[in-house]
């Protein structure tokens, strides 16, 4: 089952300003992403600004629609005031599929570093990121797009 956003349960991506510890991107960029902890920076953990989840359903022409939801949540760190994004997909149990790429907007004109929190909740992991020449969008990109 090949669907354009498919997914099981993808660990926490995390766009911020740029920090150590994450990786700067700029326009026209990709990168590589390799995980970072909760230890490794303790700033990650700010206060949530916004959470929320919205449902989707992706049809599938030969047979069942993959049914789940994607998260989003923003927090604003203690010590500098800036704020990391996070967002994660579940697929609703007993559902499997891929996921090739995430593609997230509205980024033009921000500095922007990205990783992914290996501590987080997920089992999907992204390889690289990327940045549109626009400066726009921000693309996570996977390796392994196999999603149970």
């Amino acid at each position: 089952m090949n669907h354009a956003i498919n997914a099981a349960l993808v660990t926490g991506l995390l766009a911020t300003t740029s920090l150590a510890g994450v990786i700067d991107l700029f326009a026209g960029d990709t990168v590589e992403m390799h995980g970072i902890t909760l230890a490794e920076d303790p700033t990650l953990a700010g206060t949530v600004i916004q959470d929320f989840a919205q449902g989707f359903v992706l049809p599938d022409p030969a047979g069942e629609p993959l049914t789940g939801s994607f998260h989003s949540r923003a927090s604003r760190r203690a010590d500098t005031n800036q704020i990391d994004f996070r967002w994660r997909i579940t697929i609703d149990s007993g559902k499997t599929g891929e996921i090739s790429s995430i593609i997230i907007n509205g980024f033009a004109g921000w500095s922007v570093g990205v990783e992914y929190r290996v501590d987080a909740v997920g089992i999907v992991e992204p390889s690289h990121a990327s940045r549109s020449v626009d400066d726009q969008y921000l693309g996570f990109h996977f390796n392994d797009p196999t999603l149970r």
